[in-house]
């Protein structure tokens, strides 16, 4: 089913919802998706790692939503480099992310809004967040695993 999505290279937003037992996305899925600027992964409950393939020709995606992906630990390192125009990075409810890519960062020179929420796991904001130099809203709610001082040692949030 994933792969029929393959020849709809004109598509501009995805939605990727409740798609029971998956893993992983195959590697070319989004391959020729380069006018996607949104995508929406959503309710893929055994989903536990996103590869760097996936995200890789996504050079028009403004906003990235990530939403009840209970096995997910971690989003791809190099994948997110390349995100130059995204604006928007929502994650919502990964119980078992830890952390952003330390690295992965650095690309998101024009992201606005970082949502974090309901992720049970996730503990580090690292330092790099504050060379995002765009962003107006950071939003870290409902995360237990990150404490005050974690937080406290970006310098801007209390800009915000």
């Amino acid at each position: 089913m994933l792969t029929s999505f393959r020849n709809f290279t004109s598509i501009t937003s995805l939605y990727i919802e409740e798609i029971p037992n998956v893993k992983g996305l195959p590697n070319d899925f989004l391959q020729n998706h380069t006018l996607l600027d949104h995508l929406n992964i959503d309710k893929l409950r055994n989903l536990e790692s996103l590869s760097n393939k996936i995200l890789d020709n996504l050079f028009a995606l403004k906003s990235l939503e990530i939403r009840n992906c209970d096995k997910l630990e971690s989003l791809p390192e190099e994948g997110l480099q390349k995100f130059h125009s995204s604006e928007v990075l929502r994650i919502y409810q990964c119980r078992r992310l830890y952390s952003l890519p330390i690295n992965g960062l650095c690309g998101l020179s024009s992201l606005r809004r970082l949502w974090i929420q309901s992720c049970a796991k996730f503990a580090y904001l690292f330092e790099r967040v504050r060379y995002l130099t765009t962003l107006e809203n950071l939003s870290p709610y409902d995360c237990p695993g990150l404490n005050c001082q974690r937080v406290s040692n970006i310098s801007f949030l209390s800009d915000l």
